[in-house]
């Protein structure tokens, strides 16, 4: 069985969700591919940028908590938010 069959017995709601994930993981492969070009570019080790911001960002508790702090109202601010099926 290849994929379009598979897709075809998954039905739409299988399409839809396929959909949705690509909608997400495209922009964050998007912006992590262009952050890479410009460290790349200024002659930053891109590997060990990365290492320091994802540090920076989880490296303790109070660290991570600064984190999601920031993180969820522009969550809850992304109009994307209010497209497509709900997460329960």
């Amino acid at each position: 069985m290849n994929d379009r069959e598979r897709s075809k017995r998954a039905g739409p709601r299988a399409d839809a969700r396929i959909r949705w994930a690509g909608s997400l993981l495209l922009p964050v492969a998007l912006a992590l591919g262009v952050t890479l070009l410009l460290l790349v570019l200024v002659g930053a080790p891109p590997v060990e940028a990365l290492r320091l911001l994802w540090q920076g960002a989880t490296g303790s508790p109070s660290k991570l908590a600064d984190t999601v702090m920031a993180w969820v109202p522009l969550v809850e601010a992304t109009p994307w938010r209010f497209q497509g099926p709900m997460i329960r």
